[in-house]
């Protein structure tokens, strides 16, 4: 990390700027992005905590993160009535965001 601190991070940010544009396609999940949060001062965004909302859907939350889990093997941080969250870090892999994109 001390020697490719500047790689890394910018590998990291490629790999959530690809995952955002693809997940912007979703019909039904909605992925909270930083421009809706940049209509109101009281929040930031940070990119790395992936808010998935099953509003417009048929599932719930629970549902959801369950659905993730046991068919998908993705193991989310939180769930509540709407939404997951999912925590990415710097040692995600660009596979393990396609599985995301893939499964969502």
């Amino acid at each position: 990390m001390k020697e490719k601190k500047e790689l890394l991070f910018t590998q990291y940010e490629q790999k959530l700027d690809e995952f955002y544009d693809a997940v912007r396609k979703l019909s039904k999940l909605t992925v909270l992005k930083a421009d809706f949060l940049e209509q109101t001062t009281l929040f930031r965004h940070d990119r790395s905590k992936l808010v998935i909302f099953t509003t417009d859907c048929s599932i719930t939350g629970v549902d959801l993160y369950h659905l993730l889990l046991d068919k998908y093997k993705i193991q989310c941080e939180m769930v509540e009535k709407n939404y997951v969250l999912a925590m990415t870090s710097i040692a995600d892999t660009k596979e393990g965001f396609d599985r995301l994109r893939d499964a969502l």
